[in-house]
């Protein structure tokens, strides 16, 4: 068998692997998943999509980090649930510094999570304690199931052995400080007027705002300004009028089977298509991110107003889309403008 050959085997593989995963995970968390279980997919799907495989550590230190996230945004809470003057700046730092720190155990997936975690359970728990507590719980279970679904797609659909690189990371120069330190005071100060906006307004019905939030912050545009914006506004445009079809092809033909069939042939298609060498390829990547969550959400409730609520949801995640390429966009004009002065 030749080496093309070889290739082309281990995409297909790959591609099954994540089209098979997604469609799973996503039928498990409507089915069996419980408070927040449409986070099942949304968790599983980048590690899927690594093609490496999660070991047995990294799979203990992945749900290790959320529970921590998870007890420091109670700590929060705790400590300064009481009075917003204390717990705006709290929030701020927590933010600032999950923006900021690099290290090769924290990917951008891990990060989101981890914004999802201090985001939403302090604001939460100011108007409700007992659903905080939930949050918290559900959290680390949906962490643990999400490992757990990608160590068992992995021995189904094993991830090409690749050979371990040593490669020595350069000390970082002060310029590239200054640069992160500025990029993640920017991205910061963006979300924090969507977080007051969520205490002030009570949105305490609006978690998945949160959650998307979070998501949205660490995909590929956000903080570049209008121009490399507009993939971000596309990918999600996307994302939200695919979860919109879905669900009207559901409501038309309500059946389980349809169901897993119609994800497993979405999730095929994406997963063709981002496994690719287009140079669109990460749109589809967003895409999917967004409609695994409005679909998730909608369908894993059990509500008779879904169907509102899926328009409901892709108009929030769209303004949100909106709001965070407008504001980068006009700070990246600002910032021209005082250079060019």
């Amino acid at each position: 068998m030749t080496a093309l050959s070889l290739e082309q085997r281990q995409k297909k593989i790959d591609i099954f692997r994540y089209g098979v995963g997604a469609t799973l995970t996503l039928y498990l968390a409507a089915t069996f998943g419980g408070f927040l279980g449409y986070l099942i997919p949304v968790m599983t799907i980048p590690l899927l999509a690594a093609k490496k495989e999660l070991s047995i550590a990294g799979g203990i230190l992945f749900v290790l980090v959320i529970a921590l996230a998870v007890l420091c945004a109670d700590l929060i809470l705790i400590l300064f649930g009481e009075s917003l003057l204390m717990l705006i700046p709290a929030l701020f730092l927590a933010i600032f510094h999950i923006f900021y720190t690099r290290s090769k155990f924290i990917t951008p997936e891990l990060k989101a999570l981890l914004l999802i975690c201090v985001m939403m359970i302090p604001n939460i728990g100011v108007k409700s304690e007992f659903l905080a507590k939930e949050i918290s719980l559900s959290l680390i279970v949906v962490a643990i199931q999400s490992v757990i679904a990608v160590w068992v797609m992995y021995f189904l659909f094993p991830a090409k052995a690749e050979p371990t690189k040593k490669s020595s990371q350069p000390v970082q120069d002060l310029r590239n400080v200054q640069k992160d330190f500025r990029e993640a005071l920017t991205k910061t100060l963006v979300l924090l007027p969507l977080l007051l906006l969520f205490y002030f307004k009570n949105l305490t019905g609006s978690l998945l705002l949160l959650i998307y939030v979070g998501l949205l912050a660490m995909q590929t545009g956000f903080g570049e300004g209008f121009a490399k914006g507009k993939p971000l506004i596309l990918g999600n445009l996307a994302g939200g009028i695919l979860a919109i079809l879905c669900y009207e092809l559901l409501s038309v033909v309500p059946h389980q089977l349809f169901y897993v069939l119609l994800l497993l042939l979405i999730s095929l298609f994406i997963g063709s298509n981002l496994f690719s060498s287009s140079p669109i390829a990460p749109l589809y990547g967003m895409a999917f991110s967004t409609f695994l969550l409005i679909i998730g959400s909608t369908t894993s409730g059990g509500d008779t107003d879904a169907e509102t609520k899926v328009w409901v949801r892709v108009t929030q995640v769209m303004m949100a889309v909106i709001y965070i390429a407008f504001t980068f966009g006009l700070i990246d004009k600002l910032r021209k403008e005082t250079r060019e002065k």
